[in-house]
């Protein structure tokens, strides 16, 4: 039969197609070449040893085989032709109608390739890569079907390899705390970028994509990069290349970065790794700072100590010293009479400049007045104007100064007090000119105030010296002067030792007198008083006749009163003992509520004559007290007396007596409204 693909092979011979009108005889020239051209199929398709290339009937069964497909699949022709193909299937594909599938696929649109697991007689498997090709004769009609098959495992396995790889470096790429990026060489544009790319400079990764570091002005130095670019095209590779990178926010990064030339599918990119250095560079720059600070600080402190004390001299090294560590030019403002500002001195690298800020800042200035000077003084805190405006030095000054002012060309300043201690005497203001220094920051205030500290410490270390050579002429004239008193002085002393002997004998005479006083005093008193005392207790025992109640209650009266005035004689002359440490105190056990109310009968006659009410509140705690009977009771009178007497009529005096057992005390208080 004849095929529109060529010669059916079966069983490893070709069969040549008859027409029934010719006889089986001898070919002619037409069927020569056929013979020829079938035979030249036949040992190609014999002789494929890295293929398997053979028939399938219209039913899937086979039809030919060929060496390449005994080789590959384990399986001779007589054991494989007449079988259908799905022996070459998987169990999986099998219960799936998967070479069904195929067939119906080829039949349809001419040819099917697949790609899949094949299974070998031996069980093994392979991945194979198949071509199936539908054959039909003239007619059209479906004669079978070709089928080309190669074992792919190696190219199979190196894929899944590369796979593999490409998997685990988007993997490295995506979760690399370094941040990453992939860009073309060719117009250094985005191909990917990693998480930590994106959070380092603030872009999503589709602000990033198909765009230029260059277009997003994320390079601060378009020469930096263009620099790694050679490095790269003549090594290959850069690697710790420091940068400095602009953030989406503005923010300005210092980054270590390296790059790699890898070619991709999309041409040859550049692996970028970046490693964020900014907060290692700030703390390095800190510390070469703080070291500059400390160097500076050390030589201002020794020329500040260095040559005359004069202070005008000393002025000159400050202005001299602070402003070649940090500025362009000084001005040294003290305070007079406590209230108004004057420039001391004005220091400038350029010395026509000098004479400028003279002339601007000749003017006194008073300490209230709102300018920055003032306020520093007055506040004691320094101001730091980091961008100065011409505009904002013409609003301080004159029009007639503002082309003085122009020529300063002052781009940052600022101001520091001056203190002498805890006071400040006077300003220390630092400027820069624009171009030539950067602008002030918080660094350069703490070291201006570090050196304005420093300077006041010299000034009043010159004082100091001005005043204890001050204080040594003093002295030594001191010193003749006290020569030429101390004759004066030592007959001073004998006059006065002669009137304190006066003195003494007559404060001894004095004492005496008083002694003798109060001896006849306390006799003149007593004699009287004992006899009311022995009165009053005769009438009480009622030797002269009965007596009412409210009579015994009034000579009750009359006797505590008189011994309360008996115990104030006595205090008289206690008195006399005090003052000559005699006095004896006797404690001895006292009834708390009998104290009290005693204490309180003496001034009920007084309080009834102003219609005050008394009250006596004894802790219930509060029994007896070790205690002189007669001091307390003089005491407690004493109280009440004074209470009584500043009430006013109609009020209330009361005594509360309240115990502390922890303390081991007892309070008396009397309270009065």
């Amino acid at each position: 039969m004849t095929l529109s693909k060529g010669a059916l092979v079966a069983g490893g011979a070709a069969q040549h197609a008859t027409t029934p009108d010719k006889e089986d005889t001898m070919p002619d020239d037409t069927d020569a070449e056929l013979f020829t051209r079938d035979e030249l199929f036949r040992l190609i398709v014999e002789g494929a040893r890295d293929y398997e290339l053979f028939v399938l009937a219209p039913n899937g069964c086979v039809a030919s085989w060929n060496i390449g497909a005994e080789r590959i699949t384990g399986y001779t022709v007589d054991e494989i032709v007449g079988q259908h193909f799905a022996c070459f299937s998987t169990p999986e594909d099998i219960a799936r109608g998967w070479p069904e599938q195929l067939l119906v696929q080829a039949a349809a649109e001419g040819h099917v390739e697949d790609r899949g697991w094949r299974v070998r007689k031996d069980g093994t498997r392979f991945w194979a890569l198949v071509v199936i090709t539908a054959l039909r004769d003239p007619g059209g009609r479906l004669r079978g079907f070709s089928k080309l098959t190669r074992d792919i495992s190696e190219q199979w396995q190196a894929e899944q390899t590369l796979r593999q790889s490409e998997a685990r470096f988007a993997t490295m790429f995506q979760a690399s705390p370094a941040a990453m990026t992939l860009t073309r060489l060719s117009d250094s544009r985005f191909i990917d970028v990693n998480t930590s790319y994106q959070r380092l400079l603030g872009y999503t990764r589709a602000e990033l994509i198909n765009q230029t570091a260059s277009a997003l002005a994320i390079y601060t130095d378009a020469g930096q990069r263009e620099g790694i670019l050679r490095a790269i095209r003549d090594h290959g590779s850069a690697r710790d290349r420091e940068l400095r990178l602009r953030a989406k926010s503005g923010d300005f990064l210092t980054v270590l970065c390296s790059l790699e030339l890898l070619e991709l599918p999309e041409g040859t990119c550049l692996l970028t790794s970046i490693v964020d250095i900014t907060e290692r560079r700030r703390a390095e720059l800190a510390a070469q700072r703080a070291a500059e600070r400390l160097h500076v600080v050390a030589e201002a402190s020794r020329t500040f100590s260095e040559g005359s004390y004069d202070e005008q001299a000393l002025l000159e090294r400050i202005a001299r010293t602070t402003t070649v560590a940090l500025s362009d030019g000084c001005l040294i403002a003290r305070v007079f009479d406590d209230q108004w500002i004057r420039p001391a001195l004005v220091y400038d690298t350029d010395p026509a400049l000098a004479e400028i800020g003279r002339t601007l800042l000749g003017i006194p200035l008073h300490v209230d007045e709102p300018s920055i000077t003032a306020q520093v003084i007055r506040s004691q805190q320094p101001v730091l104007i980091k961008h100065v405006e011409p505009a904002q030095l013409r609003a301080a000054t004159k029009p007639e100064y503002w082309a003085l002012i122009d020529q300063l060309r002052i781009s940052s300043m600022l101001c520091v007090p001056l203190r002498l201690q805890d006071t400040a005497i006077g300003s220390l203001t630092f400027y820069r000119r624009r171009s030539e220094q950067p602008f002030f920051d918080e660094d350069d205030l703490k070291l201006a105030q570090d050196l304005a500290d420093r300077a006041g410490l010299a000034m009043y270390n010159a004082r100091l010296l001005e005043d204890v050579q001050r204080q040594l002429a003093e002295r030594e004239r001191a010193e003749q002067a006290l020569n030429a008193e101390r004759a004066l002085l030592a007959r001073r002393v004998a006059e006065r030792t002669a009137d304190l002997s006066v003195a003494n004998a007559e404060l001894a005479r004095a004492a005496r007198l008083k002694d003798e006083f109060l001896a006849n005093m306390s006799h003149e008193l007593r004699t009287p008083l004992n006899s009311i005392l022995g009165r009053s207790q005769a009438l009480q025992e009622e030797i002269y006749g009965p007596l009412t109640p409210k009579q015994a209650e009034a000579l009750q009266g009359v006797e505590e009163s008189g011994r309360h005035l008996l115990a104030l004689i006595n205090d008289i002359l206690d008195l006399s003992k005090i003052e000559a440490g005699k006095l004896d105190l006797q404690s001895e056990p006292l009834d708390v509520d009998q104290l009290c109310r005693t204490s309180m009968r003496m001034v009920t006659q007084a309080a009834q004559h102003k219609r005050i009410s008394l009250s006596i509140t004894v802790d219930s705690q509060v029994e007896t007290i070790m205690a002189d009977e007669r001091h307390m009771k003089q005491m407690l009178v004493n109280l009440l007396s004074n209470a009584v007497k500043f009430t006013p009529e109609g009020g209330n005096v009361g005594l509360i007596v309240q115990g502390d057992r922890a303390r081991q005390a007892v309070t008396f208080t009397v309270h009065d409204n």
